[in-house]
């Protein structure tokens, strides 16, 4: 994991949401990743709670 990428994703997103107009809270998931069968699990930071807190 790489937080400074993380940091430029996030950074690029929000910047491309308010171009077009979208008024979106942009804040950390909280959710602990711990199963793979999760489809979403590639947005989490992990497993650590340091890095999703």
């Amino acid at each position: 994991m790489r937080p400074q990428r993380m940091e430029q994703a996030s950074a690029v997103a929000a910047a491309e949401a308010s171009a077009a107009g979208v008024k979106w809270t942009f804040a950390p998931m909280l959710d602990i990743a711990r199963d793979p069968r999760w489809g979403r699990i590639a947005e989490s930071p992990g497993e650590d709670p340091f890095l999703g807190s």
